[in-house]
């Protein structure tokens, strides 16, 4: 409360970022607002770009229509917070408001600098770091500008992408990244602010700029992997392998025309397919990783657990308030998207939150729903490590994470939350001790039961679910009726004879590569009783975890050639995955349009780094814990239950799940003091 009052005028200039850019109007021209109907759709789309927001709200608050607003990030600088057209969908109208991509950017980042001014302490004594990443950190985002034509093009009236001294477009996001550079500068000498304690807020501000495929935070931790390249603070070991990788990917790298609009995942993913967004996608994330583990090394923890509890609580509630008055205000709901920076606008209905799955506030309701679990997940390791009683403030706090969590609809997150709080009351309540081979003993015999269970259920039909799940969504026989071409490859399903079905009509040539290597592992050479195939177990796990569909398009779309396989495409690269091989989607017509991602932040990975890249971060963790080098305590807990929820979601496309995962690696393998 002390430091709100200490900055209240800080907080009038939020109110002044955030209000007056959409209170701009043309006052000498006699054209107003008008309550929104069937009769006044014609006038707001001859009248374009002279009738501010606000203007509109003021006669349409107490509207008994259905109103959306949405933005409109081509728009030129002119119409920027103004009316830029008025359609009419079903029952519900669509009001389009410019938000001009370069004036949106200077607004978000002026706001969200100005909160990390606010919420960070003045350092006692000021330090000094080099220009050069200022100038790099410049250079390398404009640089994006170039790389990902087709996405900039079409989210800006003024794109061009020609290198001549008198592109003022180019010239103007030079000079606005460059300036941003400066701040972030300005800020880390002047100010001292925790990135541990900032994670929660992450998700709270995914920080994701208007009109683009960018976020703040790529910028911010770049700068600071410069840095520690300038301070020669990298870990040598990481740098090789990532640079034979980067070797591969470039050599190994087919351009082609495809174009991935983001959807979701935009600030975090790769637009093009081409030599140069790879590059500059190669650059960023190695930057952004070196770049976390800088600032948490400069970092210094007292009395962090409370600081950390209150962050994950505090960021959690306000996305349930937050994303409950999106789905109830379209109001709400714009400025949610504006001012919080998301990747996607959150749910516009409070009838959406009443059904089988709520994301509301965010781009993913798996993604979310670990979030709310971690929350909680610290919240319950607090009390139990402090022997405290909950305070009134934490219940309440922790009520609107729960509720999140449940209208989540993510069992995995709450079966796990479960399962981690009863091990945390044994070990930490009851002095419950058990050793790392327990632990491995535990847990084999766990999965020997459930492979049991599974075995006794009904094998036949578990080991093969997910092959023909996989054969069902390739497009194996030319029909155009999706029933005829599933009666033609039914009639091999009934017998498992899979190898006979792909040498019909030369099959084998329209299946994937992946579905070729499963199909071929899983026929038996020889039979052994009671050992399960490999693949038989992995089909029985994905019905277990409700993946069978996903993971069986995957498997029908994913067709790498070896290189891919080994060593990827490179990071944050679907474009390959989702348009190089075709296959026919055997679902309803309605879901045909749907973004298919793998479901897997393990495969995932395996997209990104291959095989190879996978079995290394397994082999080097697996390591250090076999050698009980690492910090089992709070991180550890939470780097298992991401690593057990990350195998069935893509929250790892997520930026700031990418960032918490990364500072907990840090704090578990790399650091060796633990949290208190």
């Amino acid at each position: 409360m002390q430091k709100i009052k200490k900055n209240y005028q800080y907080f009038i200039l939020l109110f002044v970022i955030l209000i007056l850019p959409f209170s701009f109007s043309q006052k000498n021209d006699p054209i107003n607002s008008k309550p929104i109907d069937d009769s006044t759709i014609g006038y707001y789309q001859s009248t374009t770009c002279k009738i501010s927001l606000f203007e509109v709200l003021s006669k349409n608050l107490n509207l008994d229509k259905k109103l959306y607003i949405n933005n409109n990030d081509y728009a030129g600088i002119e119409c920027f917070g103004k009316v830029t057209g008025l359609d009419k969908v079903g029952d519900a109208f669509f009001l389009s408001i410019g938000t001009n991509t370069l004036i949106s950017i200077i607004l978000q980042m002026s706001l969200w600098f100005l909160l990390i001014f606010i919420f960070s302490k003045k350092r006692n004594e000021k330090i000094k770091i080099s220009y050069f990443p200022v100038f790099a950190n410049a250079l390398l985002f404009t640089f994006q500008q170039i790389t990902e034509t087709r996405f900039y093009s079409q989210s800006n009236t003024y794109y061009s992408n020609s290198l001549e001294v008198n592109n003022y477009y180019i010239l103007s996001y030079f000079f606005i990244f460059l300036l941003s550079s400066l701040v972030i500068k300005d800020l880390y000498e002047n100010r001292y602010f925790s990135v541990l304690f900032f994670i929660p807020f992450i998700y709270l501000f995914p920080a994701t700029l208007m009109g683009m495929n960018l976020n703040l935070y790529l910028i911010i931790f770049s700068f600071f992997g410069f840095q520690s390249l300038l301070s020669k603070k990298t870990n040598k070991f990481f740098n090789y392998i990532y640079a034979g990788f980067a070797i591969i990917w470039i050599l190994n790298k087919k351009e082609t025309t495809n174009f991935f609009d983001t959807d979701k995942l935009r600030g975090f993913i790769n637009s093009s397919n081409n030599m140069l967004s790879t590059i500059f996608w190669i650059v960023v994330f190695y930057l952004v990783v070196n770049g976390i583990i800088y600032l948490l090394s400069k970092e210094k923890f007292t009395d962090s657990l409370v600081k950390l509890k209150d962050g994950f609580l505090i960021s959690g509630s306000m996305i349930t308030v937050f994303g409950l008055l999106g789905a109830s205000s379209f109001v709400f709901n714009f400025f949610n998207f504006y001012i919080f920076g998301q990747n996607k606008r959150g749910m516009k209905d409070l009838e959406s939150v009443a059904g089988n799955t709520w994301r509301g506030f965010s781009s993913s309701a798996e993604f979310i729903g670990e979030f709310y679990a971690v929350s909680l997940l610290i919240t319950i390791y607090y009390y139990l490590s402090k022997n405290q009683k909950i305070t009134y403030k934490d219940a309440a706090l922790i009520s609107l994470c729960l509720f999140g969590l449940y209208k989540s609809n993510n069992f995995a997150a709450i079966i796990s939350l479960l399962g981690f709080s009863i091990y945390l009351i044994l070990k930490i309540r009851y002095k419950l001790s058990l050793s790392n081979r327990q632990l491995f003993g535990i847990l084999l015999i766990t999965i020997l039961l459930i492979g049991g269970i599974l075995y006794i259920s009904n094998y036949r039909l578990l080991s093969t679910i997910l092959i023909e799940e996989a054969l069902l969504h390739s497009e194996l026989f030319q029909f155009s009726d999706n029933y005829i071409n599933f009666l033609n490859k039914d009639r091999y399903f009934q017998e498992q004879d899979y190898m006979t079905l792909l040498e019909v009509d030369n099959n084998y040539t329209r299946a994937s590569s992946s579905l070729l290597l499963l199909i071929n592992i899983y026929t038996p050479k020889f039979d052994i009783p009671l050992v399960p195939n490999i693949i038989a177990l992995l089909s029985a796990v994905s019905l277990f975890i409700n993946r069978t569909e996903l993971w069986g398009i995957f498997i029908a779309k994913y067709s790498p050639s070896i290189t891919d396989a080994f060593f990827g495409y490179g990071p944050q690269q679907l474009s390959n995955y989702l348009y190089d091989h075709r296959i026919r989607l055997d679902v309803p017509e309605y879901k045909l349009n749907m973004l298919y991602l793998p479901h897997s932040s393990l495969l995932d990975s395996i997209l990104f780094f291959g095989v190879t890249g996978v079995l290394i971060f397994i082999l080097y963790c697996s390591i250090n814990i076999y050698k009980n080098n690492y910090n089992e305590g709070l991180f550890f807990y939470i780097f298992l239950f991401l690593i057990l929820n990350l195998l069935k979601s893509d929250s790892l496309l997520y930026a700031p799940t990418f960032i918490l995962f990364v500072g907990v690696f840090y704090k578990v393998f790399i650091e060796k003091t633990n949290i208190k």
